[in-house]
């Protein structure tokens, strides 16, 4: 049995650890979520268990944003887009998604 590694989005990673080092007031949590046939995911959740919680699930090859009211899936599948093209378009998602849902006092335009 071939055990996979643990997948995650390296670019969207690097911008989420960058904004909440500067925002360390927004209650967050990361994820390894393991599995032992696909190696398994990272997530971050923001409000976690709350009615207003947000969360981020991170592959290689895929980030979704998940809210209360919805979620929306980035991809590059068709598209040509770089991986870093793909993670700045989720993360300004994600800004946008916390906004939203009242997760902390962001100025969604200062950084987008």
């Amino acid at each position: 049995m071939i055990f996979q590694v643990l997948d995650t989005h390296r670019d969207f990673e690097t911008l989420a650890r960058e904004f909440l080092a500067k925002n360390p007031e927004l209650r967050h949590e990361w994820r390894e979520v393991r599995n032992v046939w696909n190696g398994g995911r990272t997530e971050l959740s923001f409000a976690s268990g709350e009615d207003n919680e947000v969360l981020v699930v991170l592959r290689s090859y895929q980030i979704t944003v998940a809210s209360a009211s919805g979620d929306e899936d980035f991809e590059d599948w068709g598209r040509g887009l770089t991986t870093e093209q793909v993670a700045k378009e989720a993360f300004a998602y994600l800004l946008g998604t916390l906004a939203n849902n009242r997760i902390g006092p962001i100025d969604v335009a200062h950084h987008a």
